[in-house]
């Protein structure tokens, strides 16, 4: 008995999770905005993530989270600089808009940037692969910080995952509205 109520609880919470999954893509609604993330392939918990303001679901900005076990005292004080990157072979920059002690190292979220939704979409639907590399750039040095410095995310039915997110987005602004 016990054991078919757990098995009632568990289909009960994955059919009424406010987040939708498939393949490795996940939407997930907060607040004040609707997320799509991708999981990484190297490190796998850290994530590509675009998220919607439900205040205008047709922008879309843009992160990504690194993991290190690096034990940098300093790795807390990244928030706020832009690290340098190479994504799909691009030299670009970061913002590392959170820093925190997790697990048995650090984890950081940098900004990559905003978009137009559809535009973005459209962009990600032409590759499989979403690339980026912490590079030594400007007198940074990325083996200090991050002992993977690298990540890729596969980005197969992107189009269906970001058409999902802002489709959901929408209905949660529509049901504000009405």
């Amino acid at each position: 008995m016990k054991k078919l109520f757990i098995q009632s609880l568990l289909i009960l919470f994955v059919l009424t999770n406010p987040s939708f999954a498939e393949k490795n893509w996940k939407i997930t609604t907060f607040k004040k905005f609707v997320s799509l993330s991708f999981d990484g392939e190297v490190t796998h918990g850290d994530k590509l993530s675009f998220n919607f303001p439900k205040k205008n679901c047709n922008k879309v900005n843009y992160y990504f989270s690194a993991y290190s076990a690096e034990k940098n005292k300093d790795f807390l004080n990244l928030q706020g600089h832009q690290v340098p990157l190479v994504i799909n072979g691009v030299k670009t920059w970061g913002r590392a808009v959170y820093t925190s002690p997790f697990l048995m190292g650090h984890r950081a979220m940098f900004y990559l940037g905003s978009d137009d939704a559809n535009d973005l979409s459209k962009f990600f639907s032409r590759i499989t692969n979403y690339q980026i590399k912490i590079v030594n750039r400007g007198g940074f040095i990325a083996k200090a910080y991050f002992d993977i410095d690298h990540n890729k995310w596969n980005l197969a039915d992107s189009t269906k995952a970001f058409n999902q997110a802002i489709n959901t987005c929408k209905d949660y602004s529509e049901r504000r509205l009405s």
